[in-house]
């Protein structure tokens, strides 16, 4: 599913729908491994070496998840250093 989520994003013009799933795939991995570990289907070393790659994945996903936020509009703040015009200038 992890990697249908991916490939969908990579494709799409508007990816935030996609990467949005992926990460809630991604979660539902995590939980997943831990669940088998939990159960005795993973030694510690496979736990162990496993977590730290599905941890670089959620980093790698939540970076390209940051470019893909609309940015904001700057704000216009009285404070604001505005031109001076010739009409406002003082002689």
């Amino acid at each position: 599913m992890l990697q249908r989520h991916l490939i969908a994003a990579a494709r799409r013009r508007d990816k935030r729908s996609a990467l949005q799933s992926a990460d809630e795939a991604l979660h539902e991995l995590r939980v997943l491994v831990r669940q088998s570990h939990m159960l005795g289907l993973l030694t510690l070393g496979q736990f162990t070496h496993i977590s730290p790659v599905l941890d670089e994945v959620g980093r790698l996903l939540g970076g390209w998840r940051k470019t893909q936020t609309p940015a904001k509009a700057p704000s216009h703040h009285s404070d604001t250093l505005q031109p001076i015009s010739d009409e406002n200038a003082s002689t």
